[in-house]
């Protein structure tokens, strides 16, 4: 009897399907694709119903009108994944055999949308997927916990209880003014005054009333 049970390998490495969830890959990946059992299967379509903004359809895939990547091979060409400095996010692929139908009746067995797979970004961060489910556990807010946990690791800088996040600037010119906002929890941070050499970054940074916000400039000597 036929089905359909999507399933991937990464980088020549062993089938992973859904219960292998959650699936995170190495930007530059290659993706193959496949099912398997093919046994019965008179019609079928590999769609990726969802990926990140400015990928597009891999040589041997095609894009229908709604922008969904799909092919209809029975096996469909594998792609190479962008490097995740470039493009990161989430890729969602469906299965659908003999159009659903199994004896012209709607089976959910000839459908699997089940199988997803992610390029985290250069600091970790992991992406949302539109019509995401259960594609990495048991839903997306599972993600968005990890982000966070993420995010405070990646925090440096301790002034009093409070951690603060430093950035690295970059800019054409040394008169550029650069302002950012970081939320801060506290009591109170109390203001701090760094200063080097004219061709050095003052940075201020103001105290605030509780869960408020903590703001700090990058200011090249003598700009406005």
């Amino acid at each position: 009897m036929p089905t359909a049970l999507a399933r991937l390998t990464d980088d020549g490495g062993p089938y992973l399907t859904n219960a292998d969830k959650p699936i995170e890959v190495a930007g530059g990946s290659v993706i193959a694709l496949s099912s398997a059992d093919t046994s019965f299967w008179t019609q079928q379509r590999w769609e990726i119903y969802a990926y990140p903004v400015g990928w597009t359809a891999p040589a041997g895939w095609s894009t229908d009108g709604n922008g969904v990547i799909y092919s209809t091979s029975v096996t469909p060409s594998s792609f190479t994944l962008p490097a995740n400095t470039s493009i990161w996010g989430k890729w969602g692929v469906r299965l659908t055999v003999n159009n659903g139908l199994t004896d012209g009746v709607a089976d959910a067995n000839m459908v699997d949308e089940t199988l997803a797979f992610s390029v985290l970004s250069p600091s970790g961060l992991r992406d949302l997927m539109q019509y995401e489910g259960a594609q990495f556990g048991d839903d997306w807010t599972g993600d968005m916990q990890k982000n966070l946990r993420t995010q405070e690791v990646v925090s440096i800088g301790t002034f009093g209880t409070q951690k603060v996040v430093f950035g690295t600037v970059t800019t054409a010119d040394a008169t550029a003014t650069v302002v950012a906002s970081i939320p801060v929890i506290t009591a109170g941070v109390q203001s701090f005054l760094v200063s080097a050499s004219p061709q050095d970054l003052v940075l201020r940074a103001a105290s605030t009333m509780s869960v408020s916000a903590l703001r700090w400039a990058g200011v090249m000597p003598g700009a406005p």
